[in-house]
């Protein structure tokens, strides 16, 4: 089996949250985190793709969609679809549209801007803090303050505080 992620399908509508240092390649069992506009048509989209080639599980979540690639009964590589960044905070729903419109290709696939790739790091390591896996997440917020700029700080207002809901 080819051990590369192939993201083609999906044309030009998401972003590759947090790409792996190995990407396109892949450890069996691991995952690939992608923001989408529509998470059950680009599920639907890539698990038609991949039934071509290989078994297919799909399981829908209220937050996400899994598209899984199963090998001999495991789980070989999960696409984890989401429309927006599942956290228990107010996003703006408008960031996920902003970021794909922003995204441009690196490795063959296509991922945030540098100001958004913060927002998402520092978000996912926020949601860990206090839980068994913030030092693991730790790493999230150390590139995010290397790479930090004002245009993240303006886009963390933009997204982030509406006082009419919970912000991050």
């Amino acid at each position: 089996m080819n051990d590369e992620i192939d993201l083609r399908c999906l044309d030009e509508d998401y972003v590759v949250v947090r790409m792996s240092d190995r990407w396109p390649y892949y450890e069996p069992g691991s995952d690939v985190d992608i923001l989408v506009r529509d998470m059950t048509y680009a599920a639907a989209v890539m698990a038609g793709t991949l039934r071509r080639t290989h078994d297919v599980d799909i399981h829908r979540l209220e937050h996400c969609v899994h598209v899984d690639i199963v090998v001999r009964g495991s789980l070989h590589l999960r696409y984890d679809f989401v429309e927006r960044p599942p956290y228990p905070w107010y996003i703006s729903p408008s960031f996920t549209r902003d970021c794909i419109a922003r995204g441009c290709i690196r490795l063959g696939a296509r991922v945030p801007d540098i100001a958004d790739e913060c927002l998402l790091r520092a978000w996912e390591w926020k949601y860990h803090v206090g839980g068994p896996r913030e030092s693991a997440k730790a790493k999230h917020r150390l590139w995010a303050a290397q790479h930090w700029s004002a245009k993240a700080s303006g886009r963390w207002i933009k997204y982030c505080l509406d006082l009419s809901q919970r912000s991050c």
